[in-house]
């Protein structure tokens, strides 16, 4: 009888442990593959690299009202964050294990899909790849793209696919619709990730490229005759200027109009009127002046018929300038726009058609081409610009080996914000 109550007591231990085993909280965590960023409202709060876990607290939406977000700790430093849900699926591993089983080191689980499940593109013509509306990197013919995750393109048509170059690591994003028409899509086994420490992030954390779409969406709809137009020229780009506070594009142009509407004031009430705020400073542009006097740069500006005296005037020391008609102009647009440089370093970026737009929707704004094909708007670009130029002439070697990846004259960081593209 003793006998039998052991063995009973023994499988009813057993029973009874692996009730508690299975029963087991979990919890979901993340091993990171790439190097990526965390956010707290909107703000870099730090960074990770492959190899550290997170956390998954809780989940919520999204600022943006639709997407799933994960708050997260940083299991080595204890730091609090924010991510989106399908971000971390895209790119990372997410796995759940008991709590205390995760050390800081934890090794990455082994993957439970299908191994002839990935996705590749195989690259068949020379194309380029965005992130944010702006040009990442290009791809040349038998290149290999892994397809990480689908997403709404940012003009709110349409699936672009992030894709992570096999060779580079670089992510990125694609409209599926041109992947699947310009390339080859097929499946095979997982590549090796090459991840190394500086490996580019795709991020999409900030997620407010759907709201920069949206506002520059508006600024293309403004209608110069609206009684408001300053008004709401001042409201958007200061909208943009929240989403990018140290875009010096955006802030221009909300210094911009702010002036003009506070001189318009002014002028209003200095003669008793109400103030009105409705008025454009050129209604038409008739002239485009084309400068010269630095070999590192052309600049352009378009102005009406009734400033042109008052610009030769303004102008009259300089060397090297061209009163050209709009006409004239804008029939050989691209001998006025690109004969001045010496080194195409942009031959895909559409810089005379950018420019040329950005000319007649901007009359009075200077814009420059640089001598390697560049964009200039601000001050430091063209001291930037000066300084490659001198550089180049001197060592075109040294220049080289110095070259930054991602210039201030890239023409992609100026027509993103300006014309949308």
């Amino acid at each position: 009888m003793n006998e039998v109550f052991q063995k009973l007591f023994g499988v009813m231990l057993v029973i009874f442990l692996c009730t508690i085993s299975a029963c087991a909280p979990t919890t979901t965590y993340i091993s990171i593959q790439y190097p990526d960023k965390i956010y707290e409202r909107g703000k870099l709060l730090y960074q990770v690299n492959p190899g550290d876990q997170l956390e998954v607290m809780y989940t919520k939406t999204c600022p943006d009202g639709h997407n799933e977000c994960w708050a997260v700790r940083n299991v080595k430093t204890n730091q609090i964050g924010y991510v989106f849900a399908k971000h971390m699926k895209g790119l990372h591993k997410v796995y759940k294990a008991p709590k205390s089983e995760v050390s800081l080191t934890a090794p990455i689980p082994p993957s439970t899909n299908d191994p002839t499940s990935t996705t590749y593109i195989n690259i068949q013509y020379p194309d380029k790849v965005y992130e944010g509306g702006r040009f990442k990197f290009a791809v040349s013919p038998g290149d290999e793209l892994e397809l990480m995750y689908t997403k709404t393109c940012l003009n709110g048509r349409g699936e672009c696919w992030v894709v992570r170059n096999v060779k580079t690591d670089e992510i990125g994003v694609m409209s599926e619709k041109r992947i699947k028409g310009l390339h080859k899509v097929y499946k095979a086994p997982a590549k090796k990730k090459l991840v190394t420490a500086n490996a580019p992030v795709y991020d999409e954390e900030k997620n407010s490229d759907k709201k920069k779409n949206e506002l520059h969406r508006k600024l293309k709809q403004l209608n110069p005759a609206s009684n408001n137009y300053l008004e709401d020229n001042l409201y958007l780009y200061s909208e943009l200027l929240k989403l990018e506070p140290q875009n010096s594009i955006y802030k221009y142009y909300v210094d911009k109009y702010k002036k003009e509407l506070f001189n318009d004031d002014l002028k209003d009430a200095s003669r008793g009127d109400q103030p009105q705020t409705n008025r454009i400073i050129f209604d038409q542009v008739s002239f485009v002046i084309v400068g010269k006097s630095d070999p590192a740069f052309t600049y352009f500006i378009a102005i009406p018929e009734e400033k042109l005296q008052e610009m030769k005037s303004k102008l009259a020391g300089e060397n090297n300038i061209l009163f050209v008609e709009w006409s004239e102009f804008s029939r050989n647009k691209n001998e006025y726009l690109l004969s001045s440089i010496l080194v195409n370093e942009y031959p895909d970026s559409r810089v005379a058609e950018g420019v040329y737009q950005l000319l007649e929707r901007n009359p009075g704004i200077p814009f420059g081409i640089t001598w390697n094909g560049g964009v200039a708007f601000t001050s430091g670009d063209y001291e930037y610009v000066k300084k490659t130029y001198n550089l180049y002439m001197s060592s075109p070697e040294e220049y080289r080996r110095n070259r930054p990846r991602t210039e201030p004259i890239t023409p992609e960081l100026h027509f993103g914000p300006l014309l949308g593209w």
